[in-house]
């Protein structure tokens, strides 16, 4: 008796639950530069769909050690967009080059 009640309360509960939803995208960054002379290379891909139609963000963010606690950073994305209505346009999207030092140096308690 208990099994089948426990059961049924599961089940439910499994209907009556709808779509995850999630916050906007959340840009975030590495809060620790690249190791000098070292690099790391990421390729990423966002899409969106709408009823007017679709578009897509891909490209890749490369990080070089330049100097001890310094990092280089090169992020170039590609943009594809196609509307339901009009010609699928494909460009460059904005290149970003920055640097990043490390001010402050904290020791890990524990």
């Amino acid at each position: 008796m208990l099994r089948r009640t426990f059961t049924s309360v599961v089940v439910m509960l499994l209907l009556l639950t709808g779509a995850a939803r999630g916050g906007p995208p959340y840009l975030t960054d590495d809060p620790e530069p690249t190791n000098y002379r070292h690099f790391e290379i990421y390729v990423f891909n966002a899409g969106t769909v709408t009823r007017f139609g679709t578009g897509t963000s891909a490209g890749f963010d490369f990080n070089y050690g330049l100097a001890p606690e310094t990092q280089l950073d090169v992020w170039v994305p590609a943009a594809l967009t196609s509307p339901l209505r009009g010609p699928t346009a494909v460009n460059l999207g904005n290149i970003q080059v920055a640097l990043k030092y490390r001010f402050l140096h904290q020791r890990v308690s524990g």
